[in-house]
């Protein structure tokens, strides 16, 4: 079975997304090597962070179409390792993956 998500409701689930990277300041992207965790409530185990991103606050505008655009350029870029990028998580203030 298909399910589809009208315009509006993809819209508003993306901009409770942005509030919740948004709450109390900026939120941060990380950047890892090797296999993704199950989810974002998995720890991070073996992989090595690469790099980490300060996001601007607020980090993305308002969506479009179920869409959300970063805002801006990161505030801070800090490169840890090197290696290849395998995938990326998206904390809030408080180091919270959302």
């Amino acid at each position: 079975m298909t399910v589809r998500i009208s315009n509006a409701v993809r819209s508003a689930l993306a901009n409770q997304i942005t509030t919740a990277i948004d709450a109390g300041a900026a939120g941060k992207l990380r950047i890892y090597t090797a296999s993704q965790p199950a989810g974002p409530d998995t720890a991070v185990g073996a992989q090595t962070l690469l790099a980490e991103f300060t996001l601007a606050d607020p980090s993305f505008g308002a969506a479009s179409n179920g869409v959300i655009t970063l805002a801006g350029a990161p505030r801070t870029t800090t490169g840890l390792a090197a290696g290849t990028a395998a995938w990326f998580r998206i904390l809030d203030s408080t180091n919270v993956a959302v």
